[in-house]
């Protein structure tokens, strides 16, 4: 997964003081400022981790110049939620957890409250039986009507949490 733009990454990790994890500096010197960025930064955490991601992230998909309208742009949001589901799904590891949506927003419907639901579970139940391992529930979700080649199509994305 490339990261954001030079630009973007120095913005964040200069103007914000985003935190950088040491093992990436060291080991891209010059780049430091990506590794505030989870594809960059991915290969150097050894600590399990839970990625919550929409497939069709409004803000992400904003940001790479994505326009609701023309025609390509159904085509063009079928690509990318592919092409987030191919990144997260080969290369996350077996400790690993995720929970993929099938939303156009960005984070509106992530919170622990929302009524989301995958496989007839919510964001809060898999997470809680991942974070306890309790291991009595799937913790890789992938939204069951999603496919490569279609739009957002959970019909419970709520546009905020409540």
């Amino acid at each position: 997964m490339d990261p954001f733009p030079p630009f973007a990454a120095l913005y964040l990790s200069t103007l914000f003081s985003a935190y950088v994890d040491e093992t990436c500096a060291k080991a891209n010197p010059g780049y430091s400022g990506y590794c505030w960025d989870a594809g960059f930064v991915y290969p150097y955490i050894d600590t399990p981790l839970f990625l919550v991601n929409n497939l069709y992230d409004q803000s992400q998909l904003q940001f790479l110049g994505w326009i609701a309208e023309g025609p390509e742009s159904s085509q063009y949001e079928a690509y990318y939620g592919k092409t987030l589901y191919d990144s997260v799904t080969n290369a996350t590891r077996a400790k690993d957890g995720y929970f993929l949506v099938s939303c156009y927003d960005h984070t509106g419907d992530l919170c622990m409250a929302s009524p989301t639901i995958l496989h007839n579970l919510t964001y809060a139940q898999v997470l809680a039986d991942w974070f306890f391992e309790k291991n009595q529930l799937s913790h890789t979700l992938v939204d069951e009507c999603w496919a490569p080649d279609k739009g957002p199509c959970n019909p419970n994305c709520p546009t905020f949490c409540g």
